[in-house]
């Protein structure tokens, strides 16, 4: 006998990112760890008994995710109806693909009864295009381009994300298939070191670490996928005694990464729109952890400030450097 259509139904919210972390290549392969932030997309999905998977026409790496998933649980003969929300915009380093495929593959999977392992969600992920370690809890490094290997890191510490938007758009699949591998590898020295002081950072809940981490990772980026405005953005981060800046390594975003203090938040979007070029939006948000969210009545997840009151003083606050040696 068939399942009601009532059984078949799901949603899912997945978080989008502020590019990430760190980004590079250890031991000869590419990784990134995204920096997970607390905007949503929502996927919301109904099995169908049609066998077509239909959703809206600009996402179409989502309906891919539906019909892999599909397939992957032997279900190729049924059908899948997604809708999608997610409004931050593509191509700038917010993780919005990544964000539409994994919460394709978790809804579908829920809708099926199937709460599926975060490593197939990651294999069937990648299997659509490169993708964001967002579909793992916590911080995770991930190899993006094939899903190879993966390693949790732990949850986030407080610390809170001006996002710093300058438009333009760049095609993830475009240009990891146009990447230059031999300039990536020349950076591995700055990527591993970037890296463990990530593994620190999060181990010890010290996010001037995790800062520091992030701005390493930035600069190595820029022979790679120059951002104009970092030498600026950096400036403004050394004026607020910021924990560090990141970059979008795919994308044209950076963020400005500060103690959760909204009054030095709201200092950082003054700053940075007085004297950042180029900006044609900022806003604040904070770092959570990854992972897809499946809530029972379908809600969205909470986007509120942390309620922490005692904010720790950076080690060393980043300084005003605008290349790397």
């Amino acid at each position: 006998m068939a399942e009601s259509s009532a059984t078949r139904t799901a949603v899912a919210f997945v978080p989008m990112t502020c590019g990430e972390l760190v980004q590079g290549n250890c031991d000869g392969s590419p990784f990134l760890v995204s920096c997970p932030i607390d905007r949503y997309a929502r996927v919301s999905v109904i099995v169908t008994d049609t066998g077509e998977t239909s959703g809206p026409r600009d996402r179409p790496k989502a309906v891919a995710a539906a019909r892999r998933t599909l397939a992957h649980l032997g279900h190729s003969s049924l059908g899948v109806r997604l809708d999608v929300s997610s409004y931050l915009p593509v191509g700038r380093g917010f993780g919005t693909s990544t964000a539409d495929v994994v919460g394709a593959i978790v809804a579908t999977g829920r809708a099926l009864g199937r709460d599926l392992p975060v490593e197939t969600i990651a294999r069937l992920a990648v299997a659509v295009e490169p993708s964001d370690g967002t579909m793992f809890p916590g911080l995770a490094i991930f190899d993006h381009r094939q899903g190879s290997h993966w390693e949790m890191l732990g949850r986030v510490p407080e610390l809170t994300v001006v996002v710093l938007d300058f438009g333009g758009s760049l095609d993830t699949v475009a240009h990891n298939a146009a990447l230059d591998l031999g300039a990536l590898g020349r950076r591995s020295g700055l990527h591993e070191r970037a890296l463990e002081l990530l593994r620190r950072g999060v181990v010890d809940a010290d996010p001037g670490a995790i800062g520091e981490a992030a701005t390493i990772s930035a600069l190595a980026n820029q022979v790679i996928a120059p951002k104009p405005a970092l030498p600026a953005v950096l400036a403004v981060a050394a004026r607020l005694r910021a924990w560090g800046v990141c970059a979008a390594h795919s994308g044209t975003a950076l963020g400005l990464l500060l103690p959760p203090d909204e009054d030095l938040a709201a200092r950082a979007v003054t700053e940075a729109r007085r004297s950042v070029p180029g900006l044609v939006d900022t806003w604040t948000t904070r770092l959570v952890d990854g992972g897809a969210r499946v809530p029972a009545d379908g809600s969205t997840p909470a986007t509120t400030w942390s309620d922490a009151t005692a904010h720790p003083t950076p080690k060393e606050a980043i300084d005003e450097r605008t290349s790397l040696p």
